[in-house]
């Protein structure tokens, strides 16, 4: 039987940040609630100028029920190609638009090393 529903998503990009870290370490910290029978799929990619969207690295995936809980994702954002590039982040959540099921985030955050493209700094 097909499920009732829609297909339908959310996307959420962060300011653009620096290619070089200013302490040599820069993560991204994300808290994530992914509960339901039709909850989807979560993703963050680094996007970076210059790059194709195919060619996009992605730092994190998760798909499908992760129970009625708040999980942690901590991510290093020079681990990835196109070191040489400044970048920013996209959170992008898929999902089958349900009543039975919901993807939540909350409390995003950069490191203290991270160089804002705007700014000196993280703040």
């Amino acid at each position: 039987t097909a499920s009732q529903g829609f297909f339908s998503g959310a996307e959420m990009i962060s300011r653009k940040l620096k290619a070089v870290p200013k302490a040599g370490i820069c993560y991204v910290n994300i808290w994530y609630h992914m509960y339901g029978r039709n909850v989807g799929n979560l993703y963050l990619w680094k996007r970076s100028s210059g790059a194709f969207t195919w060619q996009y690295p992605r730092l994190f995936y998760k798909s499908g029920d992760q129970g009625d809980q708040w999980l942690n994702a901590t991510l290093d954002l020079y681990t990835t190609n196109y070191a040489n590039s400044d970048f920013d982040v996209s959170i992008e959540a898929a999902f089958l638009y349900s009543a039975n099921s919901d993807i939540a985030i909350d409390d995003i955050s950069f490191s203290s090393g991270c160089v804002f493209a705007d700014r000196n700094q993280c703040d």
